[in-house]
């Protein structure tokens, strides 16, 4: 159960503190965020690479047979 739930939640839960931190940062300083498309692209990289941890935790935990 924690692989299905709680390991997928950990990046819901941090990337969008990311990008509040990303904004409020931008915002203060009265600038435009340096370096915004890479952050955009490493932010899906970090989803699909969080996708595929989660297969592999749940291909070597296995499933129940229920």
């Amino acid at each position: 159960f924690f692989w299905f739930y709680s390991h997928p939640a950990v990046y819901v839960m941090i990337l969008p503190a990311m990008g509040v931190v990303s904004e409020v940062i931008a915002v203060h300083s009265r600038k435009h965020i340096f370096g915004y498309r890479f952050i955009a692209y490493s932010s899906i990289a970090i989803a699909i690479f969080g996708f595929l941890v989660w297969g592999h935790h749940m291909f070597v935990s296995g499933q129940s047979k229920v």
